[in-house]
């Protein structure tokens, strides 16, 4: 049992097993499944893989290119996972904090005494996001529209420029809506506030792959991912980002992606990705109760908010939230899992708050693997709990900033 702050006994959150789908690229070999067909194919594989027979008290699902999912997306892949359909079911957009969000208040669901198992985590396609169009209803108010009908309706009426595709994963996913920028426009920021230069983004970028390479040649994630069958039949077991052959000669051969004369580029930021990652969260009461069997327990969780214009800074304010609660410092972290969102990002949060390198992302990070947002979150917080067990490290912190200006943290142990 934990206190909290006003001296009352909680209930402790463990995670059972923690688990993702190998992250495909950008319509790559995933993108023959919805997020919430994706999502289910994992969570049958951590169900069978924790071999926990007891129905759980709810499933929280993080996604945020929600547009074309249909009705509740975690009720989705509850029913196509062929979990018991009584399961109540939530969703989460926390933007990419969102499947890491979803742990937490799994975790605050337990230590409330509300819960004793709960499955969480993220899902994305970003393959499959869709366009769409505003202003349609002013063509038709109700019911799907062919694009042909809108076409000749545009034409007929001298409107053909009033209405544009949006392309959702753009829009909802990568654009902050304040300062109406792309987030790598604003990531450009830190590393003029914080002087990383282009070449320490591109050698991190560099390392990412290498260490993402090593990890996959050397079976480190072999027990976090679940194999997806494809519908060829052919068994998608590993990450599909990676590149084996990037250098600091070919990363400098790239332009600017965001800005003229900046640093970002595509070769040192975050991949456009589908993946699906989750746990099982359970009460210290259900461990004996069960004789149930733990890998990790969930020491303190926290959230951050900042001015949109530092994003990628935020994690700083919720990793300090997170570790004040357990009374831990910055030096007692063995391993760190902080999302890749951009380079620069990530090396300015490391920069200011005296992160090794060596505890960072051991096991590379989004620049090598990618980042389908909305299961982003609980794909670190897997990747997270396996390398500490690997390694046999006693205290990890897990961290995503996310758009809007914020960032959810999450301190972990490792339990033999």
């Amino acid at each position: 049992m934990i206190t909290n702050n006003g001296g009352v006994e909680m209930e402790d959150a463990y995670i059972l097993e923690s688990v993702r789908s190998p992250i495909g690229k950008f319509m790559g070999r995933l993108s023959e499944f919805t997020a919430t067909a994706l999502g289910a194919e994992v969570v049958k594989g951590l169900v069978s893989k924790s071999k926990m027979g007891a129905v759980p008290d709810s499933i929280i699902v993080g996604n945020v290119l929600s547009a074309g999912l249909g009705q509740n997306p975690a009720k989705q892949v509850l029913i196509y996972s062929g979990l018991k359909n009584t399961v109540p079911t939530l969703n989460v957009n926390m933007v990419c904090a969102s499947g890491l969000k979803a742990v937490s208040l799994a975790a605050e669901s337990i230590q409330a005494g509300n819960s004793d198992i709960v499955i969480a985590g993220g899902i994305e396609s970003m393959t499959n996001s869709p366009h769409t169009v505003k202003g349609v209803r002013s063509f038709r108010k109700f019911g799907n529209v062919k694009l042909k009908e809108l076409y000749d309706f545009a034409n007929a009426n001298g409107s053909a420029d009033s209405y544009d595709l949006v392309d959702e994963m753009l829009y909802t996913g990568l654009w902050d809506c304040y300062s109406d920028m792309h987030m790598g426009t604003i990531a450009e920021k830190i590393g003029e506030k914080d002087g990383i230069a282009r070449g320490d983004q591109d050698k991190f970028a560099v390392e990412s792959h290498r260490r993402a390479a090593y990890a996959t040649d050397n079976g480190k994630f072999r027990d976090e991912i679940i194999p997806i069958k494809l519908k060829s039949g052919e068994v998608f077991s590993q990450d599909e980002g990676i590149r084996r052959d990037t250098s600091i000669e070919k990363l400098a051969a790239l332009k600017p992606a965001f800005k003229e004369g900046g640093t970002v580029t595509a070769g040192n930021a975050s991949q456009l990705s589908d993946g699906a990652a989750f746990s099982i969260v359970v009460s210290g009461k259900k461990v004996k109760e069960l004789g149930l069997k733990p890998i990790a327990r969930i020491e303190s969780y926290a959230d951050g908010g900042i001015d949109p214009n530092w994003y990628g800074l935020s994690p700083i304010d919720s990793i300090s939230k997170a570790l004040s609660k357990t009374g831990r410092a910055i030096e007692d972290v063995d391993l760190f899992e902080i999302n890749e969102a951009f380079c620069v990002q990530v090396l300015g949060v490391a920069k200011e708050m005296g992160i090794s390198l060596d505890k960072l992302n051991v096991n590379g990070g989004a620049t090598a693997l990618g980042h389908p947002i909305g299961a982003s979150g609980a794909r670190l917080l897997a990747t997270l709990v396996h390398a500490m067990r690997d390694r046999k490290k006693n205290m990890g912190v897990v961290s995503l900033c996310h758009g809007g200006g914020g960032s959810a943290s999450m301190v972990i142990s490792r339990v033999d």
